[in-house]
């Protein structure tokens, strides 16, 4: 459902969205998408095995091991560049720090509760499977708020909006 949902806004974005005006003439950095590639998988590899296997074995440490060399390299080779893949000196801004901040805060609390959520509802409070995914539809309502967070996003401050919805989000 949500990949149809998906495309279905995918679809209507590209018709009726304007156009990016502005191209940029640098090519990408191929090699540094190689190494951040290696970072990425690597660390989601790890979390997601170690969930499954326990995060003391080989193949988990190994890979937290490799993500965070990669990740290291990948540092360290973008300052290097012209034309790097991220520009670092963006993060001099405290604006886009906070913003950074702040949708971490908002993926993790997520991640923790649609992880978390499902076990608790099953096994503490010994709820059936269909029921726990009808109280868990809820998370629906996202899909209203989000258009309404936009607009008040675009009437007041947006690091205060962010640091409310934290706040709020995570009590």
């Amino acid at each position: 459902m949500y990949f149809g949902l998906a495309y279905l806004l995918m679809y209507f974005g590209t018709k009726y969205l304007p156009k990016d005006i502005l191209k940029s003439k640098s090519k990408i950095d191929f090699t540094g998408f190689c190494i951040y590639a290696v970072f990425i998988v690597s660390f989601f590899a790890a979390m997601f095995m170690g969930q499954e296997t326990g995060f003391a074995k080989p193949v988990i440490v190994f890979l937290f091991l490799s993500s965070i060399i990669s990740i290291i390299i990948f540092i360290k080779y973008e300052l290097k560049k012209k034309s790097p893949l991220i520009e670092f000196a963006i993060f001099k801004i405290r604006s886009v720090r906070t913003g950074l901040f702040c949708a971490f805060a908002v993926v993790a609390s997520n991640y923790f509760f649609n992880i978390l959520m499902p076990f608790y509802l099953q096994n503490a409070r010994e709820c059936s499977a269909s029921r726990t995914g009808f109280i868990l539809m809820i998370l629906l309502v996202m899909m209203i708020c989000a258009p309404i967070s936009g607009i008040v996003a675009a009437k007041i401050k947006i690091g205060m909006m962010c640091t409310c919805f934290v706040n709020f989000h995570t009590h």
